[in-house]
Order: structure tokens, then sequence, then C-alpha cells
């Protein structure tokens, strides 16, 4: 579940995605039954198409943007789907799906995912930063999670990496990575540069709302200057927090998935180059590769899949 989509998958043991669907996420809304009542149906449509491939369900695994504490899986710090803050998750997944089931972070389980599935597959130390609605590291070393805040390895998402902006993030910070390189960061800073650029821009002005990030992606693959200057500096910022976290984590590999992931280079290359040129060179002798996620925006659902294939790391 992300703050723009809950999405389910039939995964099978190689992580092959034998079935798929999503819905919109309901963050309008201040009732949490309507944000479960769309993880029933998804997870419901997915054993109905176990049924009908007549294939049996080892389990339920399920990430979600959120802390996840305790064994009734109590959700806190949900500030991009905020009607699931102080929500106990684990009873009514229980009472609909059974006992086999699991949860974690969206970014553990897409961490997890990589891990045994994906790219960081054999990797001792490694960095996966999941970026969309909101952003988050995960840190597997030696095959499992670093978890030591609120079972995570931190809130790396919200890395001050500009100081001067006057951007509030939703954490209530300013300057955080996700407040400048999230889907909506993305957004604002595109239509802020539209409002300043006049009537000669290209990139489409959907509404009142401004483009979108598929828009901003489209319009820079295209060759429109204003578009490629957004995610540019997006990549910049992200390349700052790599930094701090190549400093910290000394990993061989980050992998960076979630759907800003999805605008590739135009965004890798100058995060690639900004970590390089900020980060300690002791720390990045290790560091083999920054590059894309290898199950791509798939990596949700595959390691949410590989909780129950493979046991929580």
């Amino acid at each position: 579940m992300g703050g723009r989509s809950v999405r389910a998958a039939l995964v099978d043991g190689t992580g092959a995605i034998l079935f798929e669907v999503a819905r919109p996420t309901p963050v309008r809304t201040r009732d949490p039954e309507a944000v479960l009542s769309v993880i029933v149906e998804v997870g419901r449509a997915a054993e109905q198409a176990a049924r009908t491939a007549d294939v049996s369900v080892a389990g339920f695994g399920f990430g979600v943007p959120t802390y996840v504490l305790g064994e009734d899986w109590l959700l806190t710090n949900c500030h991009n789907v905020p009607s699931l803050e102080g929500m106990e998750l684990r009873p009514p997944l229980a009472a609909t799906f059974g006992e086999s089931i699991a949860c974690d972070m969206d970014t553990n389980a897409a961490t997890m995912g990589e891990v045994y599935l994906g790219r960081a597959k054999g990797c001792r130390r490694a960095v996966v930063a999941i970026l969309g609605t909101g952003i988050s590291f995960g840190v597997a070393i030696d095959q499992r999670l670093l978890r030591y805040t609120s079972g995570t390895a931190g809130d790396l998402g919200h890395l001050v990496v500009d100081e001067s902006s006057p951007v509030r993030c939703m954490c209530g910070g300013r300057g955080c990575l996700e407040a400048l390189a999230s889907a909506g960061g993305i957004e604002r800073r595109a239509l802020d540069m539209l409002r300043d650029s006049g009537p000669g821009a290209s990139v489409p002005r959907l509404g009142r709302e401004g483009p979108t990030f598929s828009d901003i992606v489209q319009a820079a693959r295209g060759g429109d200057d204003l578009a490629a200057g957004v995610l540019r500096e997006a990549g910049r910022h992200l390349g700052v927090a790599l930094a701090s976290t190549i400093n910290v984590f000394s990993p061989r590999l980050i992998l960076v998935g979630g759907g800003v992931a999805e605008a590739g280079e135009l965004l890798l290359r100058d995060a690639r180059r900004t970590a390089r040129q900020l980060a300690s060179p002791y720390h990045l002798s290790t560091l083999v590769a920054i590059e894309q996620c290898g199950l791509r925006s798939k990596a949700g659902v595959v390691g949410a899949a590989s909780m129950m294939l493979f046991g929580q790391a």
C-alpha cells in the first residue's frame, strides 16, 4: 500500500507475478475503515485469482507506508495516509485472511524482495531507497534488515538535503528529501517553475493541480528543458541524501525504486554524480553501483510476498 494506490499480487516462489490488481488509496478520508476495505478488496481479488488458477496460497504479506509496532501491528507516523494513525491492523486482517499473514513497512518489504529475488541477491550490504508519494530507505546487512528505529533503519527519507528550502514536509520538518524529491515534491516544483516561466513552457498544465509526475517525465523524455531541469534538481537532492547514507552505512549497492525511480537516468544520473562528489572516498571505495531496483515497480508486492515465502528478516 502506498499514498496513491493499494496493490495486490499473486506471486510464485520465483518472484513471478501471476496476477495483479490496484485501486486508488482513499487518502481524503479520516475513516481508517475506508482504507481497510480497499486492502481487503484487492487481497480478496488476489485470493480469487489463486482459486481460478488452482494454486494454493501460502499466506498474505502486507507492506504499509508507516511504522508497524507490536504484535497487533500498531500503525504510527502515518503522515501520507493519516487516517491509519493509531490503527491496529493485524486483528481485522487476521479475521479476513486467517493467521498466515505478515506485515512490515513497505520499504522493508521492497528491500527484502530485492535481497531474495532482485539485484541485491548475495549482496552483503545493500541500501534500497523507495521514492513515491513518500520516501524511505531500507538497509540490509548480511541478508537481514537493519532495525533500530521503530523496526526500520531510521527515517532516512527525511534527511535534510536543503537547509535553505522553504518547503515544509508532511512530517513537519523543512528541507527534507521527501518534501523535495517525492512525486508530490517534484510536481510542486514543476508547477512553481511553470508559473515563473510564462506561456512558453511545454509541460502539460492539467487543471489547477498542475502537471503530474508522469507528465513531467514524458515531457523531459521529449526534450523539454524545464521538465528535465526539475528531475535533475530532484536527482541532486537524492544524491545529497545518498552521500550521507554512504558515509553512515558503507553499502556495496544502492538500489532506487518506487514510482519516481521510473524516471530512470533523468533522475539517477545527477543523483549518482552528486553522491560521488559529496561522499567520503573511504566509504565510496566499497560502493559498486547506484542503480534502479531490479524488480522495478514490482518490488513492493514481490517484497510483501517474500515475507511469506522466506520469512521476515
